[in-house]
């Protein structure tokens, strides 16, 4: 599913039609590390190649808490897949915004400050860095 995700609008759109992106969101929060793995790069492929209502779609689905809980995976490369997509699921909160960002405001909803907090004394500069623009913008969000 990861490569059809990776593909174009279209074949985005073919997995949202045929029932599939609830049960690839539902999969994050599976405790098996191989299925959150495959799980987030699908999503994480969505984001990263889909138009603003395919991103929207993943919104209206629950996407938000579920990548959130991934934010306490060990393995770093999968970490920075759900902070790519949830920085991602942001800008299209930035583009939307009417009154601040809904998407800032659910990342908030899903309880990740604390975990996007300890990402600050991440080992890895990447991991650290992605946590930092991620508090900042949900900062800037809670101004409003």
């Amino acid at each position: 599913l990861s490569n059809i995700a990776a593909g174009n609008k279209h074949q985005i759109q073919s997995l949202i039609d045929g029932g599939l992106v609830p049960e690839v969101i539902g999969r994050l929060r599976v405790d098996q590390f191989s299925v959150n793995k495959e799980a987030a790069w699908v999503i994480a492929n969505i984001c990263q190649k889909g138009s603003d209502d395919q991103l929207r779609c993943l919104i209206e689905r629950g996407v938000i808490p579920n990548l959130c809980w991934l934010l306490d995976a060990t393995d770093v490369k999968t970490l920075l897949v759900a902070l790519e997509a949830l920085e991602k699921l942001l800008e299209l909160g930035r583009k939307d915004q009417k009154e601040g960002n809904f998407v800032a405001w659910y990342v908030q909803e899903a309880f990740a400050f604390d975990k996007l907090v300890g990402l600050q004394t991440h080992e890895s500069d990447e991991v650290y860095a992605k946590a930092i623009g991620i508090l900042s913008t949900c900062a800037m969000n809670a101004s409003l």
